[in-house]
């Protein structure tokens, strides 16, 4: 089957995206970013909050696997990246590295054993499991659980956070692979 071939316009826009961002992470304003690829100020705010949001997302969800396995079965294939309070009810704390867990896709979605979200029974064995291997981030889900609240979430600062903690992590890392 032949692979699509992409328009002109989305090229461009992609083209335009790249540049973009790019322009964004050099720090430059939305104006300006906005006079040189062709798009108002305010479309460029509405393109870099998305952007920071998703970029963001892979960022935590990339340090939450980078153990390489499933905390529960120790598989290191077919990773997800687990958030013990949802994102779309605790968005304020989506990209706290202390809400998440690695977890096989089995372990994530389908064990109806333990998992969190398959079933019940499986979400209190989840719970369970959580108590007595990963006391730090149930006493963290338990302190944190009943915080329901929404507020405006600047993405772009927990990028840079997140960026920036992975960058401290490889220098540590860089420093034992000297010794």
């Amino acid at each position: 089957m032949a692979k699509k071939k992409k328009s002109k316009s989305s090229k461009l826009k992609s083209q335009k995206s790249r540049k973009a961002w790019q322009m964004l992470l050099a720090g430059d304003d939305y104006k300006t970013i906005g006079d040189a690829v062709g798009y108002t100020s305010t479309a460029i705010k509405q393109f870099a909050r998305k952007k920071f949001r998703d970029e963001s997302e892979k960022l935590w969800a990339a340090e939450i696997k980078k153990g390489g396995k499933c905390e529960i079965s120790l598989r290191d294939y077919d990773l997800h990246a687990h958030h013990l309070l949802e994102k779309s009810v605790w968005p304020h704390l989506s990209r706290d590295l202390m809400n998440g867990l690695s977890l096989n896709a089995d372990y994530h979605e389908f064990n109806v054993e333990i998992s969190p979200h398959t079933n019940l029974v499986a979400n209190v064995e989840f719970l369970a499991w959580l108590r007595q291997y990963r006391s730090d981030k149930y006493l963290w889900y338990m302190e944190h659980k009943d915080d329901r609240k929404y507020i405006d979430i600047d993405f772009e600062a927990e990028y840079w956070k997140l960026k920036e903690n992975r960058h401290e992590r490889d220098k540590v890392i860089d420093s034992k692979m000297v010794l």
